[in-house]
């Protein structure tokens, strides 16, 4: 790891957001992240036997279904880590 230079520190208080960062934080506030995780929970293994496992928040993906000409979501699934997107795509499809 590197330490940041004064010049560094400086843009980055100043950058500016890209559309990616601007998506993630609406993503942020608008899914209900605790009421997903304890839907999962009661799926998830308690690690009585085995190796331990991770983190719920770690291994959480969330499927979302969004409108393609006005951005709304019309539907949000979460699934363990381990699922493939394909079981959840025909959930998410909307429309014609």
């Amino acid at each position: 790891m590197s330490q940041l230079t004064f010049a560094e520190a400086e843009y980055d208080g100043e950058k500016r957001k890209i559309r990616r960062e601007k998506f993630l934080d609406r993503m942020d506030g608008l899914t209900p992240w605790k009421k997903l995780a304890q839907q999962q929970a009661k799926k998830y293994s308690s690690g009585k036997v085995g190796r331990k496992p991770y983190p719920l928040c770690v291994m959480l993906k969330v499927h979302v279904g969004v409108d393609e000409s006005l951005g709304l979501i019309h539907r949000l699934t979460a699934t363990a880590a381990n699922v493939h997107d394909i079981t959840q795509a025909d959930q998410l499809l909307y429309g014609n």
